[in-house]
């Protein structure tokens, strides 16, 4: 790069600067031009321009104008810059890689290349005759950017890194210890607060997808839930309330139902999870009191069945009543005239008349059965119907 170089920009005529060492780095003032300079003056006016030998770095980061604005404002939030743990990556490039923060919202950091020739200036005024109306200013390049870095929405969801982040928790691993002995050692744990900094997702998006998936602790360490677990505890739960002849579509104490359940050897701590997950005060249990949400349960008891279907219901299906059975089954009676398969947002799919399967991308496993073979459609013109004006 050469030392100094010459140029004109708008109008105005950069010359060259004496060296280096004629400029004030330390300085912070900002070019400035009188007010009683007319047109003219400003036709001829020269701003000594020159590269530092010695370069700084710096990187360009281009925000979105909803954030610019946010961090701009009165009360800006905190920023974070963090990613997945090494050790807890699963070879998949979008959890790796990193992101920004701020207290509610994630975006991916993604770099990207630039062609142009982007310089970071800096500027010193000096005054020449003792002159205060005649500014000498000295612009000098201290950086060059040859990148930028953008914010765009991240690949995955909050609840998918956080399933990627945690260990699965499985019932009957624990009960022989097999799950926690095999894989742990005391050093290797690590709780909800590490787990928030291996995660790479915002505060809020962390403790949403917490909830959601009824993550707990359990000695020191941080799980995730298999489905088969919690429908293992939900089945506990309701045969729990019939036992103690406690109404789930009213308000009841929780600890009436502990004791049931730790016999059944699920952990305290599940389920405290699992009734947060369901009921009404978004996550908090008010005095030990709790009220089950039932468009909230509804929903989740589905979702709980289908995800622990096993992997051979993904190709062939079961039949659809035994599910919407096994489904009402899990609720109180008031609760089941709601259920629906709307309710399940299109996590299954019909191979045919009667049966669901589930599993995967229900669009292209849907696809798949409707076209066994895999042919393609042996007319051109079909492909291209569809984008004609």
């Amino acid at each position: 790069m050469p030392a100094r170089i010459a140029a004109t920009i708008v109008g105005l005529s950069i010359s060259p600067i004496r060296g280096a060492s004629d400029l004030d780095f330390s300085r912070k003032d900002a070019v400035a031009v009188p007010n009683s300079l007319n047109m003219s003056s400003i036709d001829n006016l020269t701003v000594p321009f020159g590269i530092s030998k010695d370069q700084e770095n710096f990187r360009l980061l281009e925000l979105p104008p909803a954030l610019l604005a946010s961090i701009t404002s009165a009360n800006p939030p905190s920023l974070l810059l963090k990613s997945a743990a090494s050790e807890t990556g699963s070879g998949l490039n979008p959890q790796n890689h990193a992101v920004l923060c701020t207290d509610a919202q994630t975006f991916n950091v993604r770099q990207v290349q630039s062609s142009n020739s982007v310089f970071i200036l800096h500027t010193s005024v000096d005054l020449l005759h003792d002159d205060p109306c005649t500014p000498d200013a000295n612009v000098a390049a201290i950086a060059q950017c040859t990148s930028t870095l953008e914010l765009i929405p991240p690949a995955i969801t909050a609840l998918a890194a956080l399933r990627q982040t945690l260990p699965i928790y499985n019932l009957a691993d624990h009960q022989n210890q097999s799950g926690l002995a095999a894989h742990f050692n005391e050093s290797e744990k690590f709780g909800r607060h590490k787990a928030f900094q291996n995660t790479p997702t915002s505060q809020r998006e962390f403790d949403d997808a917490w909830l959601e998936s009824c993550a707990f602790e359990l000695d020191r360490q941080a799980w995730i839930p298999s489905a088969s677990s919690l429908r293992g505890i939900w089945t506990s739960i309701t045969a729990a309330a019939a036992v103690k002849d406690i109404d789930l579509t009213g308000r009841f104490r929780v600890i009436d139902l502990v004791d049931i359940i730790e016999e059944d050897g699920f952990p305290n701590a599940l389920f405290n999870a699992v009734i947060k997950r369901v009921s009404i005060a978004n996550g908090s249990l008010i005095s030990g009191w709790a009220t089950v949400c039932s468009d909230k349960c509804v929903s989740w008891v589905g979702n709980i069945l289908v995800n622990a279907q096993p992997m051979s219901h993904q190709a062939q299906g079961i039949s659809e009543s035994d599910f919407l059975t096994d489904w009402k089954d899990l609720l109180p009676e008031g609760w089941r005239k709601h259920v629906t398969l709307g309710a399940l947002k299109g996590e299954y799919f019909q191979p045919s008349k009667g049966r669901l399967a589930f599993g995967g991308n229900t669009k292209d496993v849907s696809a798949a059965i409707s076209n066994p073979n895999g042919k393609r459609s042996g007319k051109w013109h079909e492909k291209f119907k569809n984008t004609r004006r």
